[in-house]
């Protein structure tokens, strides 16, 4: 193996001496512009495209004073060029009109045919003065220029047959036989409609049925995820052949759309990151989009909202998709147009890989090819549409580095052997990038990130933004400095009648200090393991202590029945994304003051975590080092989803010391919320403690100098690692059962974590 890594490092650094930085394919280049654009929706719902027309079902909000006030929702038509026909105020229940209205929740096309349900809702009074909803379902038919026309009265056909009222339609499918065919229920049932008759049923099986699909050759067919020797793929099975097992078995997991009338292609699938085509044998994709190298970071299209009715072949060059406006975040139609390879400028190319997909990285590499001049991202994931074995996407990864495939940045990941990369000189030292920086020094970025993020006081990887994890408890109790034993934290505990230290059982006890201490444990750097130590035994027996299952209590009388209040249980778990997060625990769950003790430690460490998102690594010897830092530079900066918009949910510390100060300025004031019109809203900072509602203060000085101490004093990384962790759990049956002692226990799970780290070096 040492051989291997060694053969790695050397491949890497010829390819750098050897190759010319690589210029950026121009194939499969697309521009997104608004397709269908109308001042009288903001949001499109439910849509159907025949080839030439499209209807649909959209929202429009309405504000006053800076509120939502109200909406309206419209149905819709529009020609394949994006021009409006017809548009339909839809009834609104209101309390005038005793809160009827109407709604189309599903669509459909076959050939030129356009069907529909019909949704009819109201509330009755009974007899005994309760007021129920009370809905009509129907099949109507429609045209381009929404006439409508009542075809089957849905309750009426299934009157008996389906008895629970909150049966609804969640897929909806027509063929050229004059079958309906509807999922409701957990069921799929077909229906003639000419006559009403009930033609076909299936009930949901072992596989998961993913809804209804018009095929193109006019026969229906039931899409489901189904399990393979090679993982979970998407099938679609034509409703005649479901007796005989005939279908259609595509390589993703994601959602299928048909291509309509002279496409060159029957079926596509969609993503944020790529459109796809299939063989004429449906086991192979062929790129025909590459959203990400588009650079379209004004939509955002994700990865699980392709279907059948968001992605419309409308010519070789043009597609019409439904994503969320970039600003507004709104759902509408956007037109996707190719771009002649001769109008596609010059660009080096970054090659960025990880074991899997990260939608917040695909939505950052948009944003990025779009407004960068010089260089395009190429993203490589290794999750296979068909398999998410982490163990297979891992050997593929390291295939490509040791073939000299390496990327030019490598997205880190836990199930990754970082330490095996760092003693091969895998990866180049980011110190050596940021000092020669004219913008970014180290003075900027947070330092106590810096340096658990260093091996041997160099920096081989970097993160954007980050949580901190800690145990929290009462000061009184505990004292007011972190960096506590296991041990000593028993000792509190046993000073107090009837509390114990966690509320938990005997599982949870274990992951909560081994997720969060595992660097007591293990050394990744080394590949070594000391699971044998005196400080695991004493936690195994700890964990003993504790029930085999929780019994749930109730605490539903306020602040002063809180079980942390009380005493009861003395420390939770903390994880801390922003400046408000410390008093909203303080308060809510303790009403006193509090400490955060961080996790038990060795060498004397506060044990206060850090939970990295997203780290980067440069390789050793890349072809564009230029452009590798350039773009981890721009991550540390980029503005992602989590990070703008409402400041008190979703957020999370930043590397940067600039970024971690906004956020403590924010906590100072009022909450906000912003609309989709990019207004702000006041609102207030509202938390739960035992099922109670509690609206906390603003943040003071006093209480953001808690966080900024919590940001310097960070002392490790806190690390998942699920192997290991199934190494541990697959022993603690004959622990827990009393057949084994705690010291062998640890000793037998020292051995196997041992030998799992030698295999995964």
């Amino acid at each position: 193996m040492k051989k291997i890594f060694a053969l790695l490092t050397v491949l890497i650094i010829l390819a750098a001496c050897n190759k010319d930085i690589p210029t950026a394919s121009k194939d499969y280049i697309f521009t997104a512009s608004k397709f269908i654009d109308s001042d009288a929706f903001d949001s499109v719902q439910q849509t159907a495209f025949n080839g030439e027309a499209f209807i649909f079902t959209a929202m429009k909000m309405f504000y006053e004073d800076n509120n939502i006030s109200g909406y309206k929702t419209y149905l819709i038509s529009a020609d394949k060029h994006g021009n409006i026909i017809t548009t339909r105020e839809l009834t609104e229940g209101t309390e005038e009109n005793n809160y009827e209205s109407e709604n189309y929740p599903a669509f459909c096309t076959v050939g030129d045919n356009f069907y529909a349900i019909k949704l009819r809702s109201r509330f009755v009074t009974t007899t005994d003065g309760f007021v129920l909803p009370e809905n009509d379902t129907f099949l109507v038919g429609l045209d381009e220029n929404l006439n409508e026309t009542e075809l089957l009265n849905i309750g009426e056909v299934f009157e008996g047959v389906i008895t629970d009222s909150y049966s609804y339609v969640q897929s909806l499918a027509a063929d050229t036989d004059g079958n309906v065919y509807l999922y409701m229920g957990q069921s799929i049932y077909g229906v003639n409609i000419n006559t009403g008759e009930i033609i076909f049923t299936k009930s949901q099986s072992e596989n998961y049925i993913g809804g209804l699909f018009g095929m193109e050759d006019g026969r229906v067919g039931i899409m489901e995820m189904k399990n393979s020797e090679t993982g979970t793929k998407m099938v679609i099975t034509p409703i005649e052949d479901t007796s005989t097992g005939g279908s259609i078995s595509f390589p993703i997991t994601g959602g299928i759309a048909r291509g309509e009338e002279g496409s060159p292609y029957k079926y596509y699938t969609l993503s944020n990151s790529f459109i796809y085509g299939f063989n004429d044998n449906y086991d192979e994709k062929v790129m025909i989009a590459d959203i990400l190298a588009s650079g379209m970071g004004n939509i955002n299209i994700g990865t699980n909202v392709a279907s059948q009715n968001n992605l419309f072949y409308l010519s070789p060059t043009e597609f019409a998709v439904i994503a969320s406006d970039g600003k507004t975040q709104n759902y509408n139609f956007h037109l996707l147009t190719k771009v002649n390879p001769e109008n596609v400028p010059d660009k080096k190319l970054i090659t960025v890989a990880g074991i899997s997909h990260d939608d917040n990285i695909a939505g950052f590499i948009k944003e990025y090819n779009e407004s960068s001049s010089l260089y395009q991202v190429e993203y490589k994931f290794y999750t296979t549409g068909l398999s998410f074995n982490v163990d297979e996407q891992v050997i593929n990864l390291n295939t490509d580095l040791v073939s000299g495939k390496a990327p030019d940045v490598l997205i880190m990941d836990n199930n990754l052997g970082y330490g095996s990369y760092v003693t091969k000189d895998l990866f180049a030292d980011l110190y050596g990038f940021i000092d020669k920086d004219k913008d970014l020094s180290r003075e900027d970025l947070v330092p106590s990130m810096l340096k658990v993020l260093e091996t041997d006081g160099k920096l081989y990887k970097l993160c954007q933004e980050f949580m901190i994890s800690s145990l929290v408890g009462k000061t009184e109790i505990f004292g007011s400095v972190p960096g506590i034993s296991l041990t000593a934290m028993q000792e509190k505990a046993e000073k107090i009648e009837g509390a114990k230290l966690l509320n938990s059982d005997k599982m949870g006890v274990l992951y909560t200090f081994l997720y969060n201490s595992i660097g007591n444990y293990v050394d990744y750097d080394s590949q070594t393991s000391n699971f044998s130590s005196p400080e695991f035994i004493a936690l195994l027996e700890l964990a003993n202590s504790y029930p085999e299952t929780l019994e749930s209590e109730s605490y539903y009388n306020g602040m002063q029945t809180v079980p942390y209040a009380q005493d009861k249980t003395l420390l939770d778990t903390a994880r801390i994304r922003d400046f408000r997060d410390a008093l909203n625990t303080a308060k809510a769950q303790f009403d006193a003051p509090v400490t955060f003790l961080g996790f038990p430690s060795k060498n004397g460490k506060s044990g206060i975590l850090a939970d990295p998102r997203s780290e980067f690594a440069i390789i050793e010897g890349t072809k564009n080092p230029e452009g590798a830092w350039d773009f981890v530079k721009a991550y540390i900066y980029y503005d992602s989803p989590y990070q703008t918009g409402n400041m008190i949910h979703g957020n999370f510390f930043s590397i940067l010391n600039s970024r971690n100060d906004e956020l403590a300025a924010e906590a100072l004031e009022d909450p906000y919320y912003i609309d989709p019109n990019g207004v702000k809203h006041p609102t207030e900072n509202i938390v739960f403690a035992a099922g109670v509602q509690v609206t906390m203060p603003n943040n003071t000085d006093e209480d953001n100098k808690v966080t900024y101490d919590l940001l310097s004093n960070i002392s490790g990384i806190a690390r998942s690692d699920i192997n290991i962790w199934n190494i541990v759990n697959d022993d603690m049956e004959n622990f827990f059962a009393g057949e084994k002692s705690a010291s062998d226990t640890a000793a037998l799970i020292d051995n196997r974590v041992s030998t799992y780290l030698a295999e995964s070096a």
